[in-house]
């Protein structure tokens, strides 16, 4: 029995071992991606394995060091590979996330105005690809918001208000409308 308990342990630690390596190993070519990429620092965040719907990729979450409100992923293959950046795609989605922190923090002041503190904005950049994200051409994170909206074609806004009175509802549609975005939906939840 004392045999049985060492080789389960064993195993056990092993496997732990194992999954720690691999891990590491995908934050670092997700890392050095980022460093050919980017001249900003970027924080790791976490590594997300979607076994079901993407099997064959990783996602590795990081944040710009001076802003960590922006949450982006790195698709990483399982193979430790990252598709080329070619016209339109993207392995990773960071002017994305950039664009959507930019539109939410636009219009929180106006949410928090007509809804209260309890309610909450976000964006949402419509995206249909899965080995590489689908990027807008010539976005990218020196653009104002107003050249950045200008490129993408389908966002959201959506607002997490605990209710949905229509004389707010109303209000802030009309503000959306009076500042010249042009998102596909705005949904009240």
């Amino acid at each position: 029995m004392f045999w049985l308990i060492c080789i389960i342990t064993f195993v056990i630690i092993a496997g732990f071992i194992s999954f720690m390596v691999y891990r590491n190993k995908l934050i670092q070519t997700a890392r050095e991606y980022l460093q050919g990429e980017y001249s900003r620092e970027m924080q790791y965040r976490k590594v997300r394995y979607n076994w079901i719907v993407d099997p064959a990729q990783h996602h590795v979450y990081f944040s710009p060091a001076e802003n960590p409100e922006i949450v982006f992923s790195v698709k990483v293959s399982h193979d430790f590979s990252i598709n080329e950046p070619r016209e339109g795609f993207k392995p990773d989605n960071y002017y994305m996330k950039y664009f959507e922190w930019l539109m939410a923090d636009y219009f929180r002041d106006d949410v928090v105005e007509i809804f209260g503190n309890e309610a909450e904005i976000s964006v949402l950049y419509h995206n249909q690809a899965t080995v590489s994200f689908k990027m807008a051409h010539g976005l990218h994170d020196r653009l104002s918001l107003e050249e950045m909206e200008a490129l993408i074609d389908k966002y959201w806004l959506i607002i997490d208000t605990g209710s949905n009175e229509t004389e707010k509802t109303n209000e802030f549609t009309q503000i959306v409308r009076e500042s010249g975005y042009t998102p596909e939906r705005i949904i009240f939840q």
